[in-house]
């Protein structure tokens, strides 16, 4: 049965209209309270489905009511009854609450069929089943509904959001509001969605940011702090095997084969359709981007990736059936595809991010985020940029880089001289994975050493100097500032940290760059020109990635001391313009096109 609150400050008067209305109490009961404060206290107890309130009242006035009910409880209607109407009271009313106005003395007929009315659009709710959230609020959108939503999660808590004309202007979840509020119930798991006609009083706007925004930054958010997410499905391969994945129903009917130069075509793998979708158009607006595929987890890409061998596959890492690392390692061993990591977990720095790619992934990008407003172009412009380097990502890189039987040694090495061998590098996009690559089966002599200035902040590179310690058959360390460095040892610096090598009491240790060795913001070239100073011949120098052309000056310097240069063609890999750069130069001696993985062993040592 529905409850009706009756609020007035006039005892007399609620004693009568309750006398009046206890003929039908058959269809609603009558809870009372004498002002605002006393009705919120009501309001709490929950179970109010209608109110009806005087406007002149102490403690809290009919008009601070109404505002709260607006705001903390949009689902309830009011209808207001008062002796002081005018025509300003009544226009206010309607335009900021839609409430119906009755005037004192009371016409209990018309009080009464306002009442039957109202509670009668409150039994026109219907709910809808078998559809999430975010596309029934696409389809609200799509023709352009008026109406009031009640979303309610699994443990009975209740949240709202008001749409007029299909765009979403407030949502209210508890104590969240507005956009808060809509990204609180966007993460709710299989919510009941009930939804009324049109709402039964004025929302206030309190979103103003387009309906795909909130969906997609809500997709994002769920995505990232979703901690009971399904766990993975059980993987099998082990590092080792390659079988049992199921064709889901369907996949086999999808056509085609790679795009053979006619446009990229680009297998995009989450499990938010919306995120889908926005990844997709995104993708779409960019030149030489020919198709879009989806997939909704890791189990299906597999399928699909196999079935019409897409260039390049966008992937997430939070999906259910599969997630998208166990996806990515068997990719990896099946049918070997550049696939780019688009989740909110694949930031830089992350656990997540250097194991996708140490399985196979060619680079990684947080997911597009249309709460930056004008900066959303930008970002898909950076995804796709991303997309259509890895198309030309060299196929023998495309592999599962397996972590080594046992750990490096720890036991103290000689210290690195200038008379022994030192290969510098240098990398910006694409570095981990290099790094990573060649690091996978380097074996270091005490007589040479391995230096890598990488273009990430300080913090990402410890931290991937902690993943790497789990990983490299090679000891990988983060110098420190007047260190001596030690052979065999792989050291990894940020190039924000600016440092060059010096030579000091029959060792080599790092300090402070001098700006003398190269122009000013160029770390690589610094760090290079200090190597190609002490270590003259016995220098080696390495571009594996980058456009901002640092690394070219420092691969002039190394040649004139008589060193040896490196760089892998430019062509296969991401970010080359430095490498690009530095041949036109005639600065590289040695290019290869084969895998990183072989590199090292074939010819730094000639």
């Amino acid at each position: 049965m529905h409850s009706v609150l009756l609020v007035d400050d006039d005892q007399t008067t609620t004693v009568l209209i309750a006398r009046k209305l206890k003929a039908y109490c058959g269809q609603f009961r009558i809870l009372t309270a004498q002002d605002g404060l006393e009705a919120l206290e009501q309001l709490a107890q929950g179970q109010i489905d209608m109110v009806v309130t005087d406007l002149n009242m102490p403690h809290m006035d009919g008009f601070e009511l109404l505002t709260h009910l607006n705001n903390a409880y949009p689902h309830i209607p009011a209808v207001v009854m008062t002796a002081y109407n005018t025509q300003e009271v009544e226009t206010h009313l309607a335009e900021a609450h839609q409430v119906r106005v009755i005037e004192k003395p009371i016409d209990y007929d018309a009080l009464i069929q306002s009442i039957q009315r109202t509670l009668k659009n409150l039994g026109d709710k219907c709910t809808v089943k078998g559809i999430s959230l975010a596309n029934f609020l696409q389809l609200i959108q799509w023709e352009e509904k008026s109406c009031l939503l009640e979303i309610t999660d699994g443990n009975g808590a209740q949240g709202f959001f008001f749409t007029e004309e299909g765009e979403l202007i407030d949502a209210v979840f508890g104590s969240r509001t507005g956009e808060d509020a809509a990204y609180a119930m966007l993460a709710v798991e299989n919510p009941k969605i009930t939804i009324n006609p049109r709402p039964q009083k004025k929302a206030a706007q309190r979103i103003h940011k387009d309906l795909m925004s909130i969906l997609m930054e809500g997709m994002r958010l769920k995505d990232e702090g979703d901690e009971g997410a399904p766990a993975p499905e059980e993987d099998d391969t082990r590092d080792t095997v390659s079988g049992g994945i199921i064709t889901p129903p369907g996949a086999g009917s999808f056509p085609g084969g790679p795009s053979n130069g006619q446009g990229v075509t680009v297998l995009v793998v989450d499990d938010s359709k919306i995120m889908r979708q926005a990844i997709g158009e995104g993708l779409s607006r960019c030149e030489g981007i020919a198709a879009i595929e989806e997939a909704e987890n890791g189990r299906d890409a597999i399928a699909i990736n196999e079935n019409i061998r897409p260039d390049v596959i966008t992937m997430d890492i939070r999906m259910p059936i599969m997630d998208g690392l166990t996806a990515l390692k068997h990719i990896m061993i099946r049918q070997p595809t550049a696939v780019v990591m688009v989740s909110t977990l694949t930031r830089d720095g992350a656990w997540e991010t250097f194991e996708a790619l140490r399985l196979g992934a060619v680079d990684f990008i947080d997911k597009p985020n249309r709460m930056a407003g004008a900066e959303i172009d930008r970002q898909f412009e950076r995804l796709a940029s991303k997309v259509m380097s890895a198309r030309h990502t060299n196929h023998e890189d495309l592999k599962l880089l397996r972590p080594p039987d046992g750990c490096p040694p720890t036991k103290t090495k000689p210290p690195l001289r200038g008379e022994h061998g030192l290969l510098v590098a240098t990398a910006a996009e694409g570095g981990y994975r290099a790094i990573l690559s060649i690091l996978s089966g380097m074996e270091l002599r005490e007589s040479e050493g391995f230096l890598v200035t990488l273009k990430s902040d300080p913090a990402h590179v410890d931290a991937f100097a902690a993943y790497l310690a789990t990983f490299s058959p090679v000891p990988v360390k983060r110098p420190h500032v007047g260190e001596p460095l030690e052979t065999g040892v792989c050291y990894l610096i940020s190039a924000r940290e600016s440092l060059s090598l010096v030579g000091r009491d029959n060792a080599v240790v790092l300090s402070a760059a001098d700006t003398a060795e190269a122009p000013v913001g160029q770390a690589a070239d610094r760090l290079m020109a200090s190597v190609a100073r002490i270590f003259g011949p016995a220098a080696a120098g390495l571009i594996l990635s980058g456009n901002d052309g640092d690394g070219v000056e420092g691969l002039r310097r190394i040649k004139a001391a008589g060193g040896t240069t490196f760089a892998p063609s430019p062509e296969g890999g991401l970010a080359s313009e430095t490498i690009r750069l530095a041949a036109h130069h005639d600065l590289v001696d040695h290019a290869f096109s084969h895998s990183l993985v072989q590199w090292h062993r074939g010819i730094w040592r000639r």
